[in-house]
């Protein structure tokens, strides 16, 4: 748990989500863009606590090393420092018994949609929100991939509800995706490696330093 002990007395998280893509301005002044297809992997890029101490972290360090840039981790935002969850708290309407009943459908990658089933989730207005813009989402079962939902989404009137996303839901072998359940928010992980691994220094008194800004990729397989 090394890299989440990292996240979680962060001094600083940033988020890199940039689509790969490509800006050219033509003489005649008009920008054209393109976009190059991709996953679209989470980089995250943190920067350690000035406070953390040697002497208590040894184990953390060796961890660390032990994953060097090869090993992925499995981390979280807000699970396990409850301080940091506001980054990924769910907005919408519906209570956590509600969403404990809500299934996967469908994925409709071709469309960055994730059709959601609401068949159990009881009695809820028509006008709920499901989603507000930028609430996080992922299917459990074993599913690597957390997903942002790019619009506010109602419940409506139907049994099924499209949900859009930030990228198109991935596919993972040996992964069967209907009838999931779906994590929301706090409950969402990311498989990542050390894109970047500093060395670290001991600095009078007790306290370590690294050399550079950490940074994780999502794994993408």
């Amino acid at each position: 748990m090394s890299i989440q002990n990292l996240i979680d007395s962060a001094q600083s998280l940033q988020i890199d989500r940039r689509k790969v893509s490509n800006m050219q301005v033509t003489r005649s002044g008009r920008v054209k863009t393109s976009q190059l297809a991709s996953a679209q992997p989470w980089i995250f890029r943190l920067e350690a606590s000035p406070g953390i101490k040697y002497s208590t972290n040894r184990a953390m360090l060796e961890e660390l090393d032990r994953l060097d840039r090869i090993i992925e981790e499995t981390i979280n935002i807000g699970q396990t420092n409850p301080g940091l969850a506001y980054l990924v708290d769910y907005k919408g309407e519906f209570t956590a018994a509600q969403r404990a009943n809500i299934t996967i459908s469908s994925f409709d990658a071709a469309n960055s949609i994730v059709v959601l089933n609401l068949t159990n989730t009881g009695l809820i207005s028509n006008g709920a929100y499901l989603f507000r813009k930028g609430d996080y989402f992922q299917p459990s079962g074993g599913y690597r991939y957390p997903l942002t939902v790019t619009a506010d989404v109602l419940r409506g009137p139907n049994v099924t509800v499209s949900v859009p996303t930030h990228r198109p839901a991935i596919s993972q072998t040996g992964y069967t995706p209907t009838n999931q359940n779906v994590l929301f928010g706090t409950q969402c992980t990311w498989r990542v490696k050390l894109l970047v691994k500093p060395v670290y220094n001991i600095v009078p008194y007790d306290r370590i330093e690294f050399s550079e800004t950490i940074q994780l990729v999502e794994v993408i397989l």
